[in-house]
């Protein structure tokens, strides 16, 4: 008898595992269009017959990553509302990036190279606008749309600048470089 897990069978679960996690591995080293489903396949341990069950293609393993990253940033906005108004600024609408596991912000950043049907950055700026616009100090959808495309690109900017200092930049330290960076403006 098999174990599930959330109403899925826990071999389907660590099988998807698998393979997301070895395109993703494979994307950090190589360009989309230089990736296989071979390589995937290959990398992961699985045979093309298992990969093929779960996907039409790497262009549907993609997709359906992204949208998986996406949901999982929504739940961490989604639990947040920002503690203070606009003018209390960066820091406390950066509260869902400090709530968001650092592999989902740097899969996402990944995922975004990828050709698709699903627009990391546009998923994640609709999402934060959702949020903001539930807010009570977002005054106008205006203000939302605008806020959200700041924070997104703050977001998807974070694993770059962790590259840039050698992967030792904690998500604390790149707050607080935003911080006081606005308020150097």
């Amino acid at each position: 008898m098999s174990q599930k897990t959330g109403g899925q069978d826990l071999r389907v679960v660590k099988t998807r595992r698998s393979i997301e996690e070895a395109f993703l591995r494979l994307l950090r080293a190589r360009r989309f269009n230089q990736i296989t489903v071979q390589d995937v396949v290959d990398e992961a341990l699985v045979n093309k017959g298992t990969f093929y069950r779960h996907y039409h293609d790497k262009y549907d393993l993609a997709d359906q990553l992204k949208r998986e990253r996406i949901r999982a940033f929504g739940e961490v906005v989604s639990r947040h509302t920002p503690a203070s108004p606009l003018s209390g600024a960066t820091m406390g609408l950066m509260g869902p990036m400090l709530d968001t596991p650092e592999s989902v912000l740097d899969d996402l950043a990944l995922l975004r190279q990828v050709p698709s049907d699903v627009d990391v950055e546009q998923g994640m700026r609709a999402t934060v606008a959702n949020a903001l616009r539930e807010d009570i100090w977002t005054r106008s959808a205006d203000s939302a749309e605008a806020v959200a495309w700041v924070i997104t690109f703050l977001m998807l900017g974070y694993p770059e600048y962790r590259r840039t200092e050698g992967g030792a930049a904690s998500l604390d330290d790149y707050i607080a470089t935003i911080s006081h960076a606005t308020t150097l403006l």
